[in-house]
């Protein structure tokens, strides 16, 4: 269960099925401020800026950083004293809350820290935090629209008998909500914030579905949760499901590895249209009919399907300020060596590519400026932040970043 707030000195250490779990920590209670000196490192990200956040698996601590894209300008802004550190970012841009993993142990902390003078408010326990390491990083937290509830994804047990579920962090009353709502067979998933604080949907890989919870304001889970079916797919790609929101909240589009998609209204569940990425130049059957088949076929023949001999890997994708274009990395391959090399750039209602931007290397985040000029691109293996102007598609700078493998970048607002 969620835990307990602590006070902290310095660098102390610190969903979906329709069962609802009662907590022992009862009502919400604010902490109080721990005497923190602001961190001697800290600049507070200017809008434009980027944070990074990077994992050192074998000294079991991680780093977030600040990046300045025009300048190639990086600062270490903290350093955790666990690894998978995972970001999420007020809408303001005021607080930042930061989550990491202790090592050899199934818990976790999770820190807010105010991003003027970079001085941790609070810090709490943090249970159960499910761990990011991937081929793509999948973030295991996110603030609802109104930044009042932060969903923090989460696994307890062991790979038989292992439980899913999200806890809500209320970011107003300054702790956990009494109950979490849990999930089956959901690892590794993508969380989506709805149109309110009590709607979420849970995109589910190992289970191939969608779940749309209603929340409480308890935090658990309303009965009966909707559930949607993502079927299609090979051996290998049916379990990479990546998936994302409108601008408006109000329709979810759900990808497959293969190119199969459906697009759900996200607050009923109804699934308004099943198709494939690149149908008409496949020349697939409007039904669902026998198109899984004919896709095969249809690739192996058609040098037009640029998605021929490749996947979509499981991802978040980044989206355009406008919210006409969703970035998807995709890969060379059709297997678990295949390899990111690029990212393309579909219309959000159609699904259509209407751009390709290479890699030189694999890249595992990317995100996109809030002016959509550019989109940035997270090099693990070599720690390296590539800047690409959308507009060509050409790669303008590359950044080092200290310490080994990033992970996951978003844009300060």
């Amino acid at each position: 269960m969620p835990g307990n707030a602590r006070r902290m000195d310095g660098w102390t250490k610190g969903v979906v099925g329709c069962i609802v779990l009662a907590s022992a920590l009862g009502a919400v209670q604010r902490p109080s401020p721990p005497k923190s000196d602001p961190a001697a490192t800290w600049v507070k990200p200017q809008r434009g800026s980027l944070y990074v956040v990077s994992s050192d698996y074998t000294a079991q601590s991680g780093q977030v950083l600040s990046v300045d894209p025009a300048a190639g300008r990086v600062t270490v802004l903290r350093t955790t004293a666990g690894y998978e550190p995972d970001i999420a970012l007020s809408p303001d841009g005021s607080r930042l809350y930061v989550s990491y993993i202790l090592a050899l142990q199934s818990r976790g902390v999770l820190e807010v820290i105010d991003t003027a003078p970079g001085r941790v408010l609070y810090t709490f326990d943090d249970p159960d935090p499910w761990p990011s390491r991937s081929g793509a990083y999948l973030p295991r937290m996110v603030l609802s629209r109104d930044g009042q509830w932060l969903y923090l994804f989460k696994a307890k047990g062991g790979y038989e008998d292992r439980t899913y579920y999200v806890a809500v962090f209320d970011t107003q009353k300054g702790g956990f909500l009494p109950d979490v709502a849990t999930l089956q067979r959901c690892g590794p998933a993508g969380v989506l914030p709805g149109t309110d604080r009590h709607t979420l949907l849970v995109v589910c890989a190992e289970s191939q579905n969608v779940a749309l919870l209603t929340l409480t304001e308890r935090g658990g889970a309303r009965s009966p949760v909707s559930k949607v079916a993502v079927a299609g797919g090979n051996q290998f790609t049916e379990n990479l499901v990546s998936a994302f929101l409108t601008r408006d909240g109000q329709r979810a589009g759900v990808v497959k590895g293969d190119g199969t998609f459906a697009t759900i209204d996200a607050r009923s569940g109804r699934v308004l249209r099943r198709d494939a990425i690149d149908r008409a130049s496949r020349r697939l059957p409007a039904s669902r009919d026998g198109w899984v088949a004919e896709a095969k076929r249809a690739a192996a023949a058609n040098a037009a399907d640029w998605l021929a001999g490749r996947q979509i890997p499981l991802q978040i994708p980044a989206m355009s300020p406008d919210g006409s274009r969703v970035y998807l990395r995709t890969a060379a391959g059709k297997d678990a060596r295949a390899v990111v090399d690029q990212v393309v750039a579909l219309d959000t209602i159609s699904l259509a590519k209407v751009q390709t931007i290479p890699f030189r290397r694999p890249c595992v985040s990317v995100a996109v400026s809030d002016d959509g000029a550019w989109l940035y691109a997270v090099d693990m293996e070599n720690a390296t932040l590539f800047v690409f102007d959308t507009a060509t598609g050409q790669e303008t700078r590359a950044i080092v970043l200290p310490g080994s493998h990033p992970v996951y970048v978003v844009e300060a607002p």
